[in-house]
């Protein structure tokens, strides 16, 4: 459907970190100019400015993005942050609190784009945040261990914000954060708090790590996307779970829990089983609700043969639709500079009267050089 022409570069040290790219998209089935989209360039720098026991430490990352769609419409971005988390400090109760800092300045120019203002225009947004924790341990004598780590962040950014129509999901890993949006050129505003909990069980082993949270918002911010639960007074309760029975056998669970801790609008599963040279994958995911509509199911198996033989098979059931959308088959040969391959893929279509595609591609690397496709044979 699309074509799509790119060149990308990056570069990477101890605390720098540089990207560029530059892209040409065409949507072929189009047939005016609007089928044509240039972002020319797009760069990111990021930098640790310093780090020590006195200030903590201060992140320093800056955007530039120019992007022209549908003919007319053309957005420039410059954005800076700053990302400033200060010295822990840790009290004789056992008590750790932590300050954390952001800074956000915002400088764009668009043209034909409703969502932005016409002319330059120079935003500043910002929050300022307290997490409170405190480890609680429990030792037993049949070698097992225990620590439940509540916590609390306090936040607060003063201004405004655009409505976001789309956003990143709400989960155990940013509920914590300053920049729950993760939006490089908008940010969240209001007063919040979150709070919840980390557990781990240490037994033999056995290993279970638990978290559980949720947002409390000071009142409903309807600028922010719904897919977040954000926009509500009260969050969704999210929560990630990781048991680890012995090295062959792992599982893992991440939810969202409905306000009315009643229903579950997001599921995911996830296994995996190990015998020797067999690895089994299993994982189930559900959205519901504002945060989507998908249902499905994916299996996958993988058989080392021998130091360099490596076959793979996985595939993937739509439970809405009760249909297979693929079976992928793979064999890989592996050494220490070469890595080929050939891939047969069955892709399945809702729509009855078209017949599944099946394609075979060969694909070959060589390690440090880069790698090589070929064309996929349908």
């Amino acid at each position: 459907d699309t074509l799509e022409n790119s060149l990308d570069f990056t570069h990477e040290d101890e605390n720098l970190f540089f990207g560029f790219k530059m892209a040409a998209y065409e949507t072929i089935k189009t047939v005016s100019d609007d089928k044509y989209e240039y972002i020319l360039p797009e760069m990111i720098l990021s930098k640790n400015l310093f780090s020590n026991d006195d200030f903590g430490s201060l992140d320093f990352q800056s955007n530039l993005k120019i992007h022209n769609y549908k003919t007319n419409k053309l957005t420039k971005f410059l954005v800076n942050d700053l990302d400033w988390k200060f010295k822990e400090f840790k009290f004789l109760s056992g008590l750790q609190t932590k300050l954390l800092g952001n800074l956000k300045n915002v400088n764009y120019e668009s043209k034909n784009v409703s969502e932005y203002k016409d002319e330059f225009t120079n935003e500043f947004f910002g929050a300022l945040g307290i997490l409170n924790e405190v480890d609680l341990y429990k030792k037993t004598d049949n070698n097992s261990s225990q620590i439940l780590t509540p916590k609390f962040l306090l936040r607060y950014a003063p201004g405004h914000m655009r409505k976001e129509a789309n956003g990143a999901r709400l989960n155990h890993l940013n509920v914590f954060s300053l920049d729950r949006l993760n939006s490089f050129n908008n940010f969240e505003d209001g007063l919040s708090a979150a709070i919840g909990f980390d557990y781990r069980l240490n037994q033999n082993d056995k290993k279970l790590d638990l978290s559980i949270a949720q947002i409390i918002n000071e009142k409903e911010n309807k600028h922010m996307p719904k897919t977040s639960s954000l926009n509500q007074k009260l969050s969704d309760v999210v929560g990630a779970s990781n048991l680890e029975i012995n090295d062959n056998f792992k599982i893992n669970y991440n939810f969202s829990l409905d306000q009315n801790l009643k229903d579950f609008n997001y599921n995911e599963v996830g296994s995996d089983i190990t015998f020797s040279a067999i690895k089994f994958d299993i994982s189930y995911l559900q959205e519901k609700k504002h945060i989507g509509n998908q249902e499905y199911f994916k299996t996958g198996l993988t058989y080392e043969k021998g130091d360099n033989g490596l076959l793979t098979f996985n595939t993937k059931r739509n439970l809405i639709t009760s249909s297979a959308e693929y079976y992928n088959l793979s064999y890989e040969y592996i050494n220490d500079c070469l890595r080929a391959g050939l891939v047969f893929r069955r892709e399945f279509y809702n729509d009855s009267e078209i017949e599944p595609e099946d394609s075979l591609m060969f694909k070959i690397s060589f390690t440090p050089l880069g790698q090589i496709n070929s064309p996929s044979f349908n």
